[in-house]
């Protein structure tokens, strides 16, 4: 049975240069997406948008930018096709590791987490990851509300088996920062 592992951590410990400009840019504009801000400018590309709908889980996608972990790992098609999917295609993956997007949306607040877990890419062998993650609670000017997330991938594994894919054997760690 596949497992993750999330813990969450205080916002201040949100030190990698990519999480720090998507807290700056939380801070100054209130959440709110606007194209000619710069520093939203700056993070497009990283930015995995989701809808914050109350009977619709998981999040429907939005937007995942080109650079972001999901279109690393889940492929640059599915990033461009994104809009509108209920979700990513390891359903359960994701509802392992969705559980703070709720607290996110029923809080308001930010939330900043390190993601153990095992993911099964379209057409991939299972790879274990290790992943900083930023929620932050956003909204588009009228007033729809969204999800930003932002990830840096700390570790890459690769997986024992699939049969086994909640363990982890350590491979070459690789330390992907965006």
């Amino acid at each position: 049975m596949r497992r993750a592992q999330i813990e969450p951590r205080p916002l201040a410990e949100a030190q990698e240069e990519l999480l720090q400009a998507a807290l700056q840019w939380h801070r100054s504009s209130g959440g709110v997406y606007d194209l000619n801000d710069p520093n939203l400018s700056q993070l497009q590309e990283h930015i995995q948008i989701s809808a914050d709908i109350a009977d619709s889980w998981p999040p429907p996608y939005l937007l995942v930018g080109r650079k972001s972990t999901t279109a690393q790992l889940f492929g640059s098609e599915f990033a461009k096709h994104v809009a509108g999917q209920p979700g990513l295609p390891d359903r359960t993956f994701e509802n392992l590791v969705n559980t703070r997007y709720q607290h996110v949306s029923e809080s308001g607040e930010a939330a900043f987490d390190t993601v153990t877990c095992t993911i099964i890419p379209p057409n991939s062998s299972p790879t274990g990851l290790v992943y900083d993650r930023l929620i932050l609670p956003s909204r588009f000017s009228d007033g729809a509300r969204t999800f930003s997330v932002f990830t840096v991938i700390q570790k890459k594994f690769a997986v024992v088996s699939s049969s086994s894919a909640g363990l982890l054997l350590h491979s070459k760690p690789t330390n992907l920062r965006h």
